[in-house]
């Protein structure tokens, strides 16, 4: 058979394919993702960048990726290289669509890992697992590494582990749906699973928004300012009086000469109050401790003894100023002082620069000893060198000003430093900094499936004459649906309501979000158990859609470029992606395999493919026959404007971006794949090495299918001519 008339199947209806593109652009990216890019950068701010690029940049280019898919699929080809080929027939076209089946069976070797983590949740929430759904005993952080093996190298495998067995259903489920076809497989699951998960999706959302303010000594974190957070947490400069708190990603508590902050692990600031003696005591019995008598002034909270119910082994001893935990065993004290330097003089003896660390060598630690992680009174320079520590400097034309690259906000100090003032970046401002603009570019591209190779495949199935344009729309439509009103309104609100402000604005990481704080805020929600289902199930769901895309366009290589069957390419495939799989299972520490090719995959080579898409369909088809297969039998009447922007904004766009990394970021990445610590595996390295190993296999099986495609193509052209030596004979005669 001519392996150029294998696109004979085309997708059965026109709902389908929409739903199997927007089900390959909705993903983890949309619930998990975005709200995080919004918490970030600005909320509301944020949002301006983002429709900007999803205009100028997203949808201009998903237009040329329709309209390419289209074109080649016309022509008998399916995979990029093939839709390549069709473009133009230099003999290196077909290599530069190598990505096209790179990117997406890379991705999908740590994206069914993730699947698997939802669905165990789902199932966890579904079954009322005490590890997730009782307050009292769970750890959420702790069981989340356990779970996936983010603790240790290995230990998946070598010890076993509950993910390993949804792993497996989840992989045998991609490849069963995948076996079935495009119309039996790919656009049946989707035809029912993007309902699914949209319902499941209002369902959590509604209670969501009927939340109100379930927390009654925080009415402030309710669901109306959490709404108001999202769309606008930029608040213009103000002075706190004392008692003020939420303001930005700092918790603030303004006095006089004394101050408590604490950092995060990655030694940004997490929260700051300015405490005087009287609010020492106060954070003391914020955490649940109780003096053993009553304080009626300094003098006496600097003599006293503070209790707590739940550790009732542990206390804290305050003499002459310093404070000490105090673990009383059965047969033995122990004691740990905490570290404390001279104050000024003239200070009151109970306000010291002192920080503490719940100490791990007592008696009986409390059971939930977050109650009191850490504490820290400072004076005024205490409290600059608090912020110098946590990697907040003065601004260089005011000393008085502390700025933070982490941070969108201002601390203002006054000039005996015995007052705060906290001001957030403008609105203006916000719009100023280039990384927003970077960020709202990179989810619009990661959103949108732009650059994956993926619409380029599902495209192709389309027939020749079938409307792209309106589809295009329609599918990134319902995408940023479940983006922006879905994900957004559901996670970002909830969040506020009962983890406050700090968590929000500085979300912990992708991860931590989904499967940390999350279950934070589903214990402590009412019908929490029902909406954690219903939650992690849509995310398995929407991770289903966009795993399954992933597997199509290498499929259709293995099928029309080495002439194989169904059944054998996806055995193929299986194997691959499953060796690629265990890879990044096993070494499972810190995420350090799935985040390098997560990096170099779905992010550098998806940006990429995007810049090399944009060249091929502006400058190498032409914008002129590139627009007039987009309007063909378009819907819609495409702006004119568009042909500029795809054929000159959008790649100098791409192109310039692209070189600044390259100058500024590119050797420090290169570097930082040879750097490990002694007596690790050389994680990072290796991962590149399998990225490398799988685009080798991708590059011979290019070959030899290049090999395939002329030999059909000149069988094609003497099968044309019924005498094809006519043209000799003639010069002969």
């Amino acid at each position: 058979m001519n392996p150029l008339q294998r696109s004979s199947v085309h997708w059965a209806t026109r709902l389908g394919v929409i739903l199997a593109v927007t089900g390959s652009a909705v993903g983890l990216g949309n619930f998990l993702r975005f709200p995080g890019q919004v918490a970030q950068h600005g909320g509301g701010a944020f949002m301006v960048p983002y429709v900007i690029a999803f205009v100028l940049l997203g949808l201009p280019i998903a237009w040329a990726e329709w309209s390419l898919g289209r074109f080649g699929g016309s022509k008998g080809y399916n995979s990029s290289p093939g839709i390549f080929r069709s473009v133009s027939k230099k003999r290196a076209t077909p290599y530069f669509g190598i990505i096209g089946p790179v990117i997406p069976v890379m991705i999908y070797m740590y994206y069914v890992f993730i699947e698997a983590w939802c669905l165990a949740y789902a199932w966890y929430y579904l079954t009322g697992d005490p590890r997730l759904t009782d307050p009292a005993t769970a750890d959420y952080e702790g069981f989340f590494t356990q779970f996936v093996g983010a603790h240790a190298d290995g230990f998946l495998l070598s010890e076993g582990g509950a993910v390993l067995i949804f792993l497996v259903i989840c992989f045998a489920l991609n490849f069963v749906l995948i076996y079935r076809g495009l119309n039996k497989g790919i656009e049946w699951f989707c035809r029912w699973a993007m309902p699914a998960l949209i319902v499941c999706a209002l369902i959590v959302l509604v209670r969501v928004l009927t939340l109100g303010a379930p927390m009654p000594d925080r009415p402030e974190q309710n669901i109306l300012n959490g709404l108001g957070y999202m769309w606008n947490p930029v608040q213009e400069p103000q002075r706190l009086a004392p008692g003020d708190e939420a303001i930005g990603n700092l918790i603030v508590r303004t006095s006089v000469d004394a101050f408590e902050a604490e950092t995060r692990e990655d030694g940004t600031l997490a929260a700051l109050r300015v405490l005087d003696a009287g609010g020492f005591a106060w954070a003391l019995q914020q955490a649940g401790w109780t003096p053993d008598q009553e304080i009626a002034d300094d003098a006496d909270l600097a003599n006293s003894t503070w209790l707590h119910e739940e550790s009732p082994r542990i206390e804290i001893e305050i003499t002459d100023g310093v404070a000490q935990f105090v673990g009383r065993g059965s047969e033995e004290i122990h004691t740990t002082e905490l570290q404390a330097t001279d104050p000024p003089a003239g200070t009151p003896p109970s306000v010291r620069s002192l920080w503490q660390w719940l100490p791990r060598d007592v008696a009986e630690p409390p059971e939930n000893d977050q109650l009191f992680d850490r504490l820290a009174v400072l004076d005024g320079a205490g409290f600059r060198t608090a912020l110098s520590d946590t990697g907040w400097e003065t601004a260089d034309d005011d000393p008085t000003v502390h700025e933070h690259p982490g941070s969108r906000l201002r601390i203002v100090l006054g000039e005996d430093d015995s007052q705060a003032v906290i001001a957030s970046y403008s609105f203006l401002e916000t719009l100023a900094d280039a990384e927003i603009w970077v960020a709202a570019t990179g989810q619009i591209f990661f959103t949108l499936s732009v650059g994956f190779g993926i619409i380029l495949t599902y495209s192709s199935y389309v027939r020749r004459n079938d409307d792209v344009a309106l589809s295009s729309v329609t599918a990134a439509a319902g995408n940023s649906f479940c983006e922006v009103v879905l994900g957004g309104l559901i996670v970002i609100p909830a969040a506020f309501v009962f983890l406050g402000v700090t968590t929000v604005a500085n979300p912990p990481g992708t991860f931590g979000m989904g499967f940390v704080s999350l279950p934070n805020v589903f214990a402590e929600m009412p019908m929490g158990r029902f909406v954690g289902f219903l939650f992690f199930f849509l995310l398995f769901l929407a991770a289903v859609t966009s795993s399954l895309s992933m597997l199509q366009p290498a499929i259709a290589l293995l099928e029309e470029g080495l002439g194989l069957g169904r059944k054998a390419s996806v055995a193929v495939l299986g194997f691959i992606t499953a060796m690629g799989s265990a890879f990044i299972v096993y070494f499972s520490k810190n995420f350090a395999a799935l985040d390098t090719i997560d990096f170099w995959v779905g992010t550098l080579l998806i940006y990429v493919m995007a810049t090399i898409q944009v060249i091929l369909f502006g400058w190498v088809l032409g914008i002129d026959r590139g627009m007039s297969e987009l309007r063909r039998g378009a819907e819609i009447k495409i702006p004119n404007f568009v042909r500029y922007m795809i054929k000159y904004v959008a790649p100098v766009y791409l192109l310039t971006v692209f070189g600044i990394w390259l100058a500024n970021n590119a050797p420090g990445r290169v570097q930082g794949l040879f750097q490990w610590e002694e007596g690790e595996p050389p994680v990072a390295l290796m991962s590149v090495g399998l990225i490398i190993c799988v685009t080798i296999f991708f590059g011979i099986l290019i070959a030899r299918s290049v090999e395939r495609w002329d030999k059909a193509e000149a069988a094609a052209e003497a099968a044309s001519d019924p005498n094809p030596d006519r043209e000799s004979e003639e010069i002969n005669s």
